[in-house]
C-alpha cells in the first residue's frame, strides 16, 4: 500500500526544519552555544583600548597644560640647564661649577639640543629676523612680540618636552597593550595620564626627565618576547638605554640590568614546525652564548654611536677630551665625603617612599606590592598569566611565565634599593622609575582582580554580578588615585606657583610697559639694570624671564654656599673660558628686587629676621611694591593642607612673594630711577608710550585668574585654623 501523501502543512514544516538546520550550521560556534534566551553572561574577550593616535592626542593636551602651569621644583633645572641654553642662545647667562673644565660633569650636547630648539622658536620673535612683520601700522603688535620673545621661547621649549613625553608615553602604553595585557594597558594609561608625578616630571628640563623618556621607549622593546632570530628587540632596548644614560643621566642604565638577565635566561617560544602542523620549541645548543655575543655587540655599537658625537661636542666647548658620563659617575660614586653629592644634604631612608606616595598615592603602594601579588597569584591563580607555552606548541623545556613576569617587575625594586641606600636623595632621581611604577601598579591591579574573581567564583557569585563588582573595584581604585593626584597638582599650583607666576606677570599690564620701555634704547654694555634676589635665589625661573637689558644679581643672605657665576658676555665659551665668580652686590645698586615675606613667622617679638635677610617688602621708604602673589608659608601650615588641595581646608598660613622697585630719590625727575652706575633709566609707569599702554592706576590686577592687589601697606597676617 502506497504511503499517504504529505499534506501542505507537513511540507511547510519540513522546509522550515531544513532552513533551521542550515542556519544552525552557518552560525558561529558562540551562536550555536548561545542557548535559549536569555543568554548566559559572557564577558568581552578583549576590552576596548584606544589607538596610538587617539592616546597621543590626549597625552599631548595634558602635557601642554603641564608645560604652562607646572612649577620648577629644582634650582638645578634653572642654573644647570635653562641658564646654559639661554647663554648659547642669547650670549649671556649664569654658570655653575659643574660646567667648569676642571670638573666637566655637565654635557654641552644636552644643553645645546634645547638651545637649538629655542633658537628655532626665537626666530619667530626676534626683532632682527622678524623685521618683515613691521608694515603699515602694526608697530605696537611687533614690539609686543619682541618683548615676549624670551618668555615665549621658555614655554615653547617646555611644550616641546611635553609633546616628546606624550609620544613616548603613548608608545609605552601600546606596548603594554600588545605585549602584556589589554587590561593592564588601560590601567597604565590612566596612571600615566592623571598622576601628579608625570604631570610634574614630563616637562622638566632635566637629564633625568630625558632618561625617563628613553626608559619609556626602551620598554617598548623590553616587554617583547625574547627572540633568537631577530636583533630588533636587543638593539632597540640597548639603544634607548644608551641614549638615556649617555646623553641624559648615566645611572638610568641600571634599569637595563634585568633586561640583560632576561636576554641570557629566557629562551622564548620560538621553535620548529612539526609534520602534524604543531610547533615544537627546541633550544639549540649554545643559544645563550649567541645571545651574549649579540648583547655585547649591541652595547658596543650603541655606545660608540651615541657617545661619539657627545664627546666631540664637549671637546669643542671644553677644548679637551672629556667623557662627561664617566665624570658624573666618578664624582658621585668616588668623589669622597668632601666632594661627593652628600655635601648638598642627606635624606632619611623613607624619602622615596614618601615621594612616591605624594606623586602616585595608591598606585605607588600597588607598584611596590606587585612582587608579592605575583607570588600570591602563582599559588592561588596560576592560570592568570597563561601557559608557559603558546597554544598548539609543545616544549621540552619551557620558561615559566612567572619568571618572565618577575623580570619585568624587578627594575622598580632594583632602582629603589640602589637609591634608597644613597644618603643624598632628590625627587628627580625617581623620575626614571616613573614608567615602571605605572607598569607595576597596572600589573598588580590586574593580578588582584584575578584573586577577587576566583574568590567570587568560590562563593558562588553569579558571573555577571562578579564582573560588575570587579569593574567597580578597579574603577574605584583608579578614580581615587586620579582625584588625589589632581588634588596634589592643584595644591602645588596654588601654593607654590608664585615665583613663576610673578615673573610671567612682568609682561602683563601694568608692568609690561615699564619693562618694555626700560630697555628700549639701552646700550647693554653701558647701562645694565640690576634685578636682585637674596634668600629667594633658588626660586629664580631663569634669564628667559628677564628683558635683554636686565641682569640677575645676588644680594647678601644667610646662604653661604657657592652661587652661580656669570658667563663672560661677548666672549665665546669655546676655549674653556670659565664664568666669573659672583660678587654679591649691595641692595642699594638694585633697580628691582624679588623677595618673600612671611609675617606669621614674626608674630613673636622675640623672633626677628636674620640680619642679612631684612624684610625688604616693609621698607616703604626705599621699595615700591610693583606686584605681589600669595605664597604658602609651608613652615607654619598644616602638613596635609599644604600637600593636597581640598576646598575649604583650613590650617594654611600665607605669605607674599613680591616684586619690588626702587623708589626715585628726592630731587630726581618724576618717572626716573637711579641705575647701577649713577645713571638714570626711564620708568614709564603712569605714562603712555607707543606700545599703547593706558595710564597705570592703583588697581587690582588679574593674573592667571587670581587678583593681585598692588598695595603698599604692611601685609596682613593670615592664619587659618587647623
Amino acid at each position: 500500500m502506497a504511503p499517504p501523501k504529505p499534506s501542505a502543512t507537513d511540507i511547510r514544516s519540513r522546509k522550515a526544519a531544513k532552513r533551521s538546520s542550515r542556519d544552525a550550521k552557518a552560525a558561529s560556534p558562540s551562536q550555536q552555544r548561545a542557548g535559549p534566551i536569555p543568554r548566559p553572561y559572557t564577558p568581552p574577550s578583549k576590552p576596548y583600548c584606544p589607538s596610538f593616535p587617539v592616546v597621543f592626542k590626549f597625552f599631548m593636551i595634558v602635557r601642554c597644560i603641564a608645560a604652562v602651569y607646572s612649577n620648577i621644583s629644582d634650582c638645578d633645572e634653572v642654573f644647570n640647564y635653562w641658564e646654559d641654553s639661554h647663554y648659547l642662545q642669547y650670549g649671556y647667562g649664569l654658570q655653575t661649577w659643574e660646567y667648569s673644565p676642571e670638573y666637566a660633569i655637565r654635557s654641552w650636547a644636552y644643553a645645546g639640543l634645547h638651545a637649538l630648539a629655542g633658537a628655532v622658536f626665537g626666530m619667530f620673535a626676534d626683532n632682527k629676523r622678524s623685521s618683515f612683520l613691521v608694515v603699515i601700522d602694526i608697530k605696537r603688535i611687533y614690539r609686543q612680540i619682541t618683548i615676549l620673545a624670551q618668555m615665549q621661547v621658555f614655554y615653547l621649549i617646555r611644550m616641546t618636552l611635553g609633546i616628546l613625553s606624550a609620544y613616548c608615553e603613548a608608545r609605552f602604553y601600546r606596548a603594554v597593550v600588545d605585549e602584556v595585557n589589554p587590561h593592564v594597558g588601560r590601567y597604565v594609561l590612566v596612571a600615566l595620564l592623571f598622576s601628579a608625578g608625570m604631570f610634574n616630571a614630563s616637562t622638566a628640563y632635566l637629564p633625568s626627565t630625558f632618561a625617563m623618556f628613553m626608559t619609556f621607549l626602551a620598554f617598548t622593546h623590553v616587554l617583547r618576547t625574547p627572540s633568537n632570530h631577530s636583533r630588533a628587540r636587543t638593539y632597540g632596548a640597548v639603544l634607548h638605554f644608551a641614549l638615556g644614560a649617555l646623553l641624559g643621566w648615566p645611572f638610568s642604565a641600571a634599569l637595563g640590568i634585568p633586561f640583560a638577565i632576561e636576554e641570557l635566561l629566557v629562551h622564548g617560544p620560538e621553535g620548529v614546525v612539526r609534520q602534524d602542523g604543531g610547533v615544537e620549541t627546541v633550544k639549540a645548543s649554545g643559544w645563550r652564548v649567541r645571545r651574549a655575543i649579540r648583547l655585547v655587540e649591541a652595547a658596543v655599537v650603541c655606545f660608540v654611536v651615541v657617545l661619539g658625537p657627545i664627546v666631540v661636542i664637549d671637546w669643542w666647548f671644553y677644548r679637551r677630551v672629556v667623557v662627561v658620563p664617566a665624570n658624573i659617575v666618578a664624582y658621585n660614586v668616588f668623589g669622597g665625603s668632601e666632594r661627593g653629592p652628600d655635601i648638598y644634604g642627606t635624606e632619611p631612608w623613607w624619602f622615596y617612599a614618601m615621594n612616591g606616595l605624594l606623586n602616585f598615592n595608591v598606585l605607588f603602594v600597588l607598584a611596590v606590592a606587585s612582587g608579592a601579588c605575583l607570588f600570591i597569584t602563582s599559588i592561588i591563580d596560576r592560570d592568570r598569566l597563561g601557559s608557559s607555552t603558546p597554544p598548539g606548541t609543545s616544549s621540552h623545556v619551557s620558561t615559566s611565565p612567572f619568571l618572565v613576569m618577575s623580570l619585568k617587575l624587578s627594575p622598580l625594586y632594583l632602582w629603589l634599593i640602589i637609591f634608597t641606600l644613597q644618603p643624598h636623595k632628590e625627587e628627580r632621581f625617581l623620575f626614571v622609575a616613573y614608567p615602571v611604577i605605572c607598569l607595576n601598579a597596572g600589573i598588580a591591579l590586574f593580578l588582584i582582580k584575578g584573586w577577587t574573581n576566583r574568590l567570587g567564583a568560590l562563593l558562588g557569585v553569579h558571573p555577571q554580578l562578579r564582573q560588575q563588582l570587579l569593574s567597580l573595584l578597579v574603577a574605584a581604585v583608579l578614580l581615587t588615585s586620579t582625584v588625589v593626584s589632581i588634588s596634589r597638582v592643584i595644591a602645588l599650583g596654588r601654593h607654590y606657583r608664585a615665583p613663576l607666576g610673578l615673573f610671567t606677570a612682568l609682561w602683563i599690564e601694568p608692568l609690561k610697559g615699564r619693562f618694555a620701555n626700560l630697555t628700549n634704547g639701552l646700550k647693554m654694555e653701558e647701562e645694565m639694570v640690576n634685578f636682585c634676589v637674596g634668600k629667594e635665589w633658588y626660586r629664580f625661573p631663569s634669564s628667559y624671564f628677564l628683558p635683554k637689558g636686565v641682569r640677575l644679581r645676588f644680594v647678601e643672605s644667610e646662604f653661604k654656599g657657592l652661587l652661580p657665576g656669570e658667563f663672560v658676555e661677548d666672549f665665546t665659551v669655546i676655549g674653556g673660558e670659565e664664568g666669573v665668580m659672583p660678587k654679591r652686590v649691595d641692595p642699594s645698586t638694585c633697580t628691582y628686587l624679588v623677595d618673600s615675606d612671611f609675617p606669621h613667622r614674626y608674630v613673636d617679638a622675640a623672633y626677628a629676621p636674620p640680619p642679612r635677610e631684612p624684610r625688604y617688602a616693609l621698607d616703604a621708604d626705599t621699595w615700591e611694591r610693583l606686584a605681589c602673589r600669595p605664597f604658602l608659608d609651608a613652615e607654619n601650615s598644616n602638613r596635609w593642607s599644604r600637600a593636597f588641595w581640598v576646598p575649604g581646608a583650613r590650617g594654611k598660613v600665607w605669605g607674599e612673594y613680591c616684586l619690588l622697585g626702587r623708589k626715585a630719590k628726592e630731587g630726581m625727575a618724576k618717572g626716573q630711577i637711579e641705575n647701577v652706575g649713577g645713571e638714570t633709566v626711564n620708568e614709564t609707569v603712569g605714562r603712555q608710550e607707543e606700545i599703547g599702554e593706558e595710564k597705570v592706576k592703583a588697581a587690582t590686577v588679574e593674573v592667571d585668574g587670581e587678583e593681585v592687589v598692588e598695595k603698599k601697606e604692611t601685609p596682613r597676617v593670615v592664619v587659618e585654623d587647623v
